[in-house]
């Protein structure tokens, strides 16, 4: 008798991007993406090297986190530097809170960054939290969340 198992990975375009973002204003608020709002890629681009990109947009298509990492692609666990930016209004107005001119940026932690061999083809997949301080000119937002999936 032959006996076979078949290991289950699993989908390599699901990406997960979740997000709370606390206003002193406006309260709290979460970006929780749907499947096809959500980014995660990292690589050659025509040649060019891209940094390591982390996006998602909530289930309106009207807010969205946007997160870039250094400028190669994180290939190894660990908490890094980056620039997130919190959009407000994404279809209508595009209100833009961002991190880089705050004194604490915040950071982001890539807790698992592993390869697969999904059906002979090779997959990066990575895991982790963030959280920064994003300003608009006197307003802020503090913006935490955690991110999943295999890069495009």
């Amino acid at each position: 008798m032959v006996v076979s198992c078949k290991k289950e990975h699993p989908n390599s375009s699901q990406k997960h991007i979740n997000a709370t973002i606390v206003s002193s204003t406006e309260g709290t608020f979460t970006i929780n993406s749907v499947p096809g709002g959500s980014y995660i890629s990292c690589g050659n681009s025509y040649g060019g090297v891209q940094p390591t990109k982390i996006d998602g947009l909530n289930e309106h298509y009207t807010a969205a986190i946007l997160i870039t990492v250094g400028d190669t692609c994180i290939t190894v666990p660990g908490t890094y530097n980056f620039i997130c930016q919190y959009v407000k209004d994404y279809s209508a107005a595009a209100i833009t809170y961002e991190n880089d001119s705050v004194i604490d940026r915040g950071n982001i932690t890539f807790d698992i960054v592993r390869e697969d061999n999904i059906n002979g083809v090779r997959e990066v997949f990575v895991q982790g939290q963030f959280h920064a301080t994003c300003i608009n000119g006197l307003d802020s937002v503090a913006v935490t969340g955690t991110f999943d999936g295999y890069f495009n």
